[in-house]
């Protein structure tokens, strides 16, 4: 397993075994798992099974954000905008072995064997950075209109999307919809 370059987007997980990865449903609504990440040069390796949520939204949406974490997943750190990949054949095989590298107990044993006993289809991907962090960046500059999907703008989503494209004032202007404690339209 090779470190990243110096002042790549992934050195902070040479040194941090777990990140907290924001996978997006497809009304945009970020959601975050931590999850074990394992570095190699200019890419990381994760893992999850087949019926886990956050491999569906990654189906549908391989835009991510990760950054660095606690294992109950407290952020540590600045968030990467990633892409990720379903990996499969040898390339699975060798995400295995790094992740299994990174922690041999956790990775090497425990998952696996849970996944074999609970007949999950164990999905390996790759993060490569990229630009792109956010869904509604794909289909245009968000924060464009006053709807993304036809719903309004949450002060939770506003406030995400700006963390997301890193700029001070990317939403200026455009102002939230009132929410109950569920995050529901009032």
């Amino acid at each position: 397993m090779t470190k990243p370059p110096p002042n790549h987007p992934l050195g902070p997980f040479a040194r941090r075994r777990t990140g907290l990865l924001t996978t997006y449903k497809r009304d945009g609504t970020p959601v975050a798992t931590p999850v074990t990440v394992a570095v190699e040069g200019d890419h990381a390796f994760i893992r999850t099974y087949d019926r886990a949520w956050k491999a569906r939204r990654m189906r549908n949406n391989p835009a991510v954000l990760v950054a660095p974490s606690t294992v109950r997943g407290k952020p540590r750190g600045e968030g990467v905008a990633a892409r990720v990949r379903l990996l499969d054949g040898e390339e699975a095989r060798h995400a295995a072995r790094a992740l299994a590298k990174r922690q041999r107990i956790l990775q090497g044993i425990l998952v696996p064997l849970l996944h074999r006993a609970m007949r999950y289809r164990t999905l390996h991907y790759e993060l490569t950075p990229s630009e792109i962090a956010a869904p509604d960046q794909a289909r245009g500059r968000l924060g464009s209109g006053q709807l993304i999907d036809g719903d309004a703008l949450s002060t939770r989503r506003v406030e995400h999307a700006a963390r997301a494209v890193r700029d001070p004032e990317p939403l200026a202007g455009l102002e939230a919809a009132p929410l109950d404690r569920r995050h529901r339209l009032v």
